[in-house]
């Protein structure tokens, strides 16, 4: 069984958000976008970590503001975007962007079309079966408010 890495959270100061993947497995995937962001080199990856050379592949969802959503020129901007960007940098990789709905996420991971994915995913005992989980730094909580006069 291949097990994948899902990194949680996200601190306003800046630590990591739910990041899955790192898959040990071979393959490609469709739908990429550049970020624009060089690589420096490939040597400061561990063999294996990609399915494509000098590439670190981010699967997100880019329709959920401030983690990851469009600005108003259509470009994708948001802290899962500049989480993905320094992971990529801090591995000497060129980070690419491929969006996802939500629910498709860690199905397009199992497949190979993408390394990682960043979003803010509950961990979950299930999740945890076949992922690496780390440490969530955000939440949400479900709130209900009522007005005063109901």
């Amino acid at each position: 069984m291949r097990k994948h890495f899902l990194a949680g959270g996200l601190a306003l100061a800046a630590a990591f958000f739910p990041l899955t993947g790192c898959s040990q497995q071979a393959g490609s995937g469709a739908g990429a976008s550049d970020s624009g962001t060089n690589a420096t080199s490939s040597e400061a990856s561990p063999a294996g970590l990609t399915v494509r050379e000098g590439e670190l592949r981010i699967g997100l969802d880019g329709n959920f503001a401030p983690f990851g959503f469009h600005d108003e020129n259509g470009e994708l901007v948001g802290f899962e975007k500049e989480i993905g960007d320094v992971i990529a940098q801090d591995l000497g990789l060129q980070a690419v962007f491929i969006e996802s709905p939500w629910d498709s996420l860690i199905a397009g991971l199992d497949t190979n079309n993408y390394d990682v994915v960043i979003n803010n995913l509950v961990p979950t005992a299930e999740r945890n079966k076949t992922r690496l989980l780390a440490q969530t730094k955000t939440g949400s909580l479900p709130q209900t408010k009522i007005g005063a006069e109901s």
